[in-house]
């Protein structure tokens, strides 16, 4: 599709989802989401180059013995499949301003984000493209062993906390958690956080972080 293009455009990359057996067989179809938004940059040179917008969405995946957790990239929403590929239940948290305004791009532009990713944004720019219509609303999820859904939020490159909203087991939102300053997660589970913080040299540790769970009122 690439060398039939004749100009920059923004694309939009969608794709049945199925839900594979240990043989990696389809044993059911999900449905069609967009799977990412990408770019394609014509060069002056002729022909051109495509990758991920770097302001792009993403759709997300998890899964259990149950069920499948897929994010829907516009909003704070989960959709929940069983494993016979039925929809089961939609999870949604409060609404957010996820706008691309001018001020943010400019933000980028300006050396907030990292240089390849500035580079693309500023092509984009100068070949006037339109930009997705808001940033991601998930950036991962992860399951702990408690059953409730931890839905990582798009961080900015300024932003150095990682910040999760997170669904208990029964579909209600619980609200937010902010993570220690450049500390990443990689592992939630039933009384702690594992993960990698990198300090300002760029040098990173494990850490272990207590997770204390309250009941609800």
């Amino acid at each position: 599709m690439i060398g039939r293009l004749t100009q920059s455009q923004l694309l939009e990359h969608t794709s049945p989802a199925w839900l594979l057996d240990s043989l990696a067989q389809p044993v059911a179809e999900l449905d069609t989401f967009r799977i990412a938004d990408r770019v394609f940059l014509l060069s002056p040179r002729g022909g051109g180059t495509t990758g991920p917008h770097p302001l792009g969405r993403v759709t997300q995946f998890a899964l259990d013995s149950q069920h499948v957790y897929v994010s829907t990239a516009e909003r704070l929403e989960i959709l929940v499949y069983r494993r016979d590929g039925s929809l089961a239940r939609i999870l949604r948290g409060p609404p957010q301003d996820l706008r691309i305004d001018d001020a943010l791009l400019d933000r980028y532009l300006a050396g907030g984000a990292p240089s390849s990713d500035s580079m693309i944004l500023a092509r984009i720019r100068q070949a006037e493209l339109p930009l997705p219509a808001g940033l991601p609303a998930i950036a991962g999820i992860e399951l702990d062993p408690a059953g409730n859904i931890w839905v990582k939020r798009f961080k900015s490159p300024w932003e150095h906390a990682e910040r999760w909203g997170v669904f208990a087991a029964d579909g209600v939102f619980l609200g937010h958690v902010e993570m220690p300053l450049r500390f990443t997660v990689h592992e939630i589970g039933e009384d702690y956080v594992l993960g990698v913080t990198r300090d300002e040299l760029g040098v990173e540790r494990v850490q272990v972080h207590a997770l204390r769970r309250t009941a609800p009122s």
